[in-house]
This record gives structure tokens, C-alpha cells and sequence, in this order.
């Protein structure tokens, strides 16, 4: 593109003064080593040819940058076009837009350049603040845990946050531009996001839900935000929303709730386990105030009221222990143990319960074992409650063994029915607090859903563990208590 030559001779001077106060025409002869410049003030006038004027308008950092752009339009006789820094007439710095277009003669050479500059400072200052806001935009939404992103008015991204990006397991050329359907969401998940991006165009009020997503990070619970973006006009031009990761929040949740029923269910279950045996208690007691009982009579009533009291001492002692655990309370009395009489103990204890139900009772114990020091009380009621727990949950006519090895430094006593077993759903909080399995198979059970839990703490705090296996409902259960071997001397 060119311009018609000048018929003035040598350089030519400007002839059209520009009144607009962000711009100025500038003339250049051929070989852009002389300049003259006029405007009406944000560049210094330079009415007569000036060849210094790369030292009164560039900063010497920028000189090579706009010699380069000068030295192409020369070259290729095509329109010189550059945004660059100037000093400017009051000697601050700003910007200026510069285009010249080459003047030729009828052979074609260039003659000279004929130029418009445009004070385009308070655009690139604005340009500036823009781009330094859309930075900090960017590096909140980038940092912050949550997911960000923005929908257009046909249900595709125009924005993810690198957050969602990592969660999709996407790139931004990826992901940008496609619908939910195409980035992995389920088709009803993709359904129920577009329903709601037209309530909220259409309502211009915000949506909130909660949703499970299978992303890079597995299956997680999201909880979402989509609100309104309202264009310059008033009308909504997009739906931008937030999503955060609520999954250890809903989990929680979920365990106090349910927490709080097996709360509501051990108060019950506790008001009856203390009710049962009071009404035989007073009963016998009423029993005992009348006259002319007989010996045989007043003995049995005792027995009658020394066994409930004792089967509520149990209970509350129990109670007391959790408590006492709870609080770290509980010290072992360690000492020199003879394991066949604590494991004989504890058979003592629940041989009535065996025997009540006609179980078959295995005792598979060597002669030899070693001594070891540990709290006695403590162990025995460890296999008590195993063995009572075995006879409970046994049909009546079942089997039960016991079975005690020592080796490689560990105590192993083993508790084996063939019962009514563990469901796996079961097994995971089979030593939980409050926990009482449903035993069917007619049969009825009794306690307050913490003899395990309380085993196993103890099992712990001697050094040891307590694991259950079965292999499911209907299929037994076995209980391993191990403890380490701590020599007598």
C-alpha cells in the first residue's frame, strides 16, 4: 500500500495539523534518520526536519525492538505497525500506537513515510490493571481447594480451575469448550446440570446441591454452588459455580448420626439390661418377707438374688471400665500368672451358660505353659467374655473349643464356635462400643454391646490384639487373643 508522492522538494513539511489531543502526524524520510512531527501536545512538536528524535522519544531498552519493526517495513515496503514506550512532552513515560505507511514514486522507491501516532497510555494502563486483576483472579481460583468454573448459555465450560482440571484428569484444551457428558459425568449427573443451569438463566437465582462424582481423586461427595453471571445489558450471559469437597464432612456426619443412634440404642438397651434382672430381685425379696418359708425355699430365693446381683455387678463394672478406659484411667497389676488357672477361671465362670444350652465344650490346652506376667483379672475377663459370647451366640447342642498355644515369643488363646457367625458388614464393628449383633436363628441375647470392645482394649493395653474371622453368617466365628511372652523371674 502506498501513498501518492510529495511535490515538494526534499523533506517535505506537514501540512494537516491534528487537533485530537492523542495524536500526532510524523513524516519520515526515506531511510526513517530525520523526522518531522506535529500534534497538539503529548509528544514534543518537532516542526522542522530532527534526526536526534530516536534520543528525545525512546528509551534506549526499547530502541532495538522499534529499529527492528523499522528495518522489516523498509525491507518489505509494507506499513510500519508497533506499540511501544515513549517520553512523552512532560517527560513522563507512556505508550503510543504508531503506524506510517510508505510513500512511493513511479519507480516504485519509497520517498518517504507518512505516520499517525495515538497516545494509547491510559489504554495499556488499563490493559495493565485488567491483566494484573485477571492474574490474581487466576491465582486465587488456581489455589484455593475448591473446584471453579463457568458454563455458557449452551451448558459448555469456558473456564475450569486447575483444580477441577487435575480432577478430571483433563487439560485446559481439553476440557474448555466441552459439555459434561463429554468430560465423564454420568448421563444423569449431566441431565441434572443442565436442568439446572436453565433454572438458574431463568430465575436468575442461585442453585445449591450435593452429588457423589468418580474423578481422579475417586468417588467423592461434592457440594456445589451455581449462580447467575449478568452481562453489561442486565441479561445473564453465563452460569459460573464453585464446587467443594465435602466427602470427609458427609462422613462425619454420617458417624454422628450414628453415633447418636446407637447412643438412643444402648440407653435402651441398658434401661433393660438393668430392669431384667431387678424384677426377680424383688420379686424373691417379696417371697422372702412372708412367713413360714422353709430352709430349701429361703435358699433358693437367696440364690435367685445373689445371682441377679451379681449379674448386675457385671454389668455396671463393665460400664465403669469403659468409662475408666476412656479416661486412661485403668492400670494392669502386672504379675507372675499361671495361665491354667486363669484360662480355668474363666471356663469356671461360664460353665453354667455352656451347660444351660448343651454345648459341647473342647479344652485343648498343653500340660506345659509358660508363666508370664500380665494382670489375671484382666485376662480372665478378656476369655470370659469370649467364652460367654461363644455360648450366647451358639445354638443350643453347638460346640465351642478353646485352645491355647505358646511359640516364636507370642501367647496365642484361641475361642472357636460353630454359631451363628459374622456378616462382613458386621465385622468391621464387631469391636465397636454399643455393638450388639443380631443373632437370629431364634435365638435371644442379652448385654450392653461392649464386652468386645472392651477385650480388645485391654488385649492392647498388655501388649497384644484381639482379631475375629468368620467366614460369614451361619459359619462360626473365632476369636484370637495374642499376647506377647514376658518371662516370670
Amino acid at each position: 500500500m502506498s501513498v501518492p508522492a510529495s511535490s515538494t522538494a526534499g523533506t517535505p513539511s506537514v501540512h494537516a495539523p491534528v487537533s485530537a489531543s492523542a495524536s500526532v502526524v510524523y513524516r519520515m524520510n526515506a531511510d526513517w534518520t530525520e523526522v518531522q512531527l506535529h500534534g497538539s501536545g503529548y509528544l514534543t512538536d518537532l516542526p522542522s526536519p530532527t534526526r536526534n528524535w530516536m534520543e528525545l522519544f525512546l528509551l534506549q531498552e526499547d530502541r532495538p525492538m522499534v529499529m527492528a519493526a523499522i528495518e522489516t517495513a523498509r525491507s518489505t515496503r509494507t506499513p510500519f505497525d508497533l506499540e511501544h514506550r515513549v517520553r512523552r512532552a512532560d517527560g513522563s513515560i507512556g505508550w503510543t500506537h504508531s503506524r506510517a505507511m510508505p510513500v512511493l514514486n513511479d519507480r516504485g522507491e519509497v520517498t518517504e513515510w507518512v505516520g499517525m501516532a495515538s497516545d494509547v497510555t491510559e489504554r495499556r494502563q488499563a490493559d495493565r490493571a485488567r491483566d494484573h486483576e485477571r492474574r490474581l483472579y487466576a491465582a486465587i481460583l488456581n489455589n484455593t481447594p475448591d473446584l471453579a468454573y463457568v458454563w455458557d448459555l449452551n451448558h459448555r465450560f469456558i473456564y475450569a480451575n486447575e483444580g477441577l482440571l487435575r480432577m478430571w484428569g483433563k487439560t485446559w484444551e481439553q476440557a474448555i469448550g466441552k459439555h459434561c457428558l463429554e468430560l465423564g459425568y454420568e448421563p444423569w449427573h449431566a441431565a441434572m446440570h443442565d436442568r439446572e443451569i436453565d433454572q438458574v438463566v431463568a430465575t436468575r437465582k442461585p442453585v445449591r446441591g450435593q452429588v457423589p462424582f468418580s474423578g481422579t481423586f475417586g468417588r467423592r461427595i461434592y457440594d456445589y454452588l451455581l449462580v447467575p453471571v449478568i452481562g453489561a445489558e442486565g441479561r445473564v450471559v453465563a452460569v459460573a459455580g464453585t464446587t467443594r469437597d465435602v466427602t470427609e464432612i458427609y462422613e462425619l456426619q454420617n458417624s454422628l448420626r450414628e453415633a447418636d443412634r446407637r447412643k438412643d440404642e444402648f440407653l435402651a438397651t441398658l434401661a433393660h439390661e438393668l430392669r431384667n434382672p431387678l424384677a426377680p430381685i424383688r420379686s424373691a425379696s417379696e417371697l422372702l418377707n412372708r412367713d413360714g418359708l422353709t430352709p430349701a425355699e429361703t435358699r433358693r430365693l437367696r440364690s435367685i438374688i445373689d445371682r441377679q446381683v451379681t449379674h448386675l455387678v457385671r454389668l455396671v463394672d463393665d460400664l465403669l471400665d469403659v468409662s475408666r478406659i476412656t479416661r486412661g484411667e485403668i492400670q494392669l497389676r502386672r504379675e507372675p500368672l499361671d495361665l491354667h488357672q486363669m484360662l480355668n477361671d474363666a471356663i469356671e465362670a461360664v460353665g453354667e451358660a455352656i451347660a444351660s444350652r448343651g454345648h459341647a465344650f473342647e479344652f485343648d490346652v498343653p500340660d506345659r505353659l509358660p508363666r508370664i506376667v500380665a494382670d489375671g483379672t484382666r485376662l480372665t475377663q478378656i476369655v470370659l467374655n469370649l467364652l460367654e459370647n461363644a455360648a450366647k451366640y451358639t445354638p443350643p447342642s453347638g460346640h465351642i473349643a478353646l485352645r491355647c498355644r505358646a511359640g516364636e515369643g507370642e501367647l496365642r488363646v484361641e475361642v472357636e464356635d460353630d454359631g451363628v457367625g459374622i456378616s462382613p458388614e458386621a465385622m468391621s464393628r464387631v469391636f465397636e462400643l454399643f455393638t450388639r449383633l443380631e443373632p437370629g436363628q431364634g435365638l435371644k441375647t442379652s448385654g450392653l454391646g461392649i464386652g468386645l470392645a472392651l477385650a480388645r482394649r485391654l488385649a492392647e493395653m498388655h501388649g497384644g490384639r484381639l482379631e475375629a474371622r468368620s467366614a460369614g453368617q451361619g459359619c462360626g466365628s473365632r476369636f484370637i487373643l495374642t499376647l506377647p511372652l514376658v518371662a516370670a523371674t
